[in-house]
């Protein structure tokens, strides 16, 4: 496996040149200014091949933990690339990769700054949860809970804890009536909608606070705060 160093040095070129991109964390390159969405390539590596796949996070999406909501498979070249680490150099190596993240597939994802384009870029698109939180992003409310209605529609399963008080399984299936505050933060995704359903269907003037505060929260969670601005929605009114 190339080590830490090795990998750095295949990509110094590009942020030498780019000064508007950040690499994080032996694995994330990014746009260095972060707002409503974060927009990058994961740079994956496993024993000598390379694995580079672009990405698009709503960060008001409330999640704790990276994962993909989505992305290109192998057969898409322009989202999802494998490098063969066969270079004479690794000077030669550095120019492949820098030419592919800068030319291919950091521009896939560079004009994803709202819900209109993150839609026409579907392939990076969490289906159901990015509409509803599309929707509610500008303000349209009654958008939002239809989309949140037929997200949860579609999850017909029940799912249970162990509470450690009562000592007994908790069973709960995927439903806005289900879901409570405890649910804000959850990070099982049709909890979220749910809870983002109540509030939709009780208090809509809770969801612009709901997506500030699950921004933040995945802001520290991906501990981006030294490249997040905090900018308002168009639902703040």
């Amino acid at each position: 496996m190339p080590s830490k160093k090795e990998r750095r040095k295949l990509i110094r070129p590009l942020l030498e040149r780019r000064p508007d991109l950040v690499y994080v964390e032996d694995k994330y390159l990014f746009f260095r200014q972060v707002g409503h969405y974060w927009l990058g390539v994961d740079c994956a590596h496993v024993k000598r091949q390379y694995y580079f796949y672009s990405f698009v996070y709503p960060l008001f999406a409330g999640d704790s933990a990276f994962r993909f909501r989505a992305r290109g498979g192998p057969a898409n070249k322009y989202y999802w690339q494998y490098v063969d680490p066969s270079w004479p150099s690794l000077e030669k190596g550095a120019a492949e990769i820098c030419d592919l993240l800068e030319h291919r597939l950091l521009p896939t994802v560079a004009h994803i700054v709202n819900p209109e384009e993150l839609a026409k870029s579907p392939i990076f698109s969490s289906p159901g949860f990015d509409a509803a939180l599309g929707a509610c992003f500008n303000g349209n409310f009654d958008e939002a809970e239809r989309h949140v209605v037929a997200y949860l529609a579609k999850f017909g399963s029940t799912t249970g804890h162990f509470d450690s008080v009562t000592e007994k399984w908790v069973y709960r299936s995927y439903s806005i009536e289900d879901a409570t505050e405890a649910d804000k933060f959850n990070q099982m995704d049709p909890w979220r909608v749910a809870y983002l359903g109540k509030l939709l269907q009780t208090d809509r003037s809770k969801v612009p606070a709901l997506l500030h505060e699950w921004e933040e929260h995945t802001v520290n969670a991906f501990k981006l705060n030294k490249y997040w601005t905090p900018t308002p929605f168009p639902c703040d009114g």
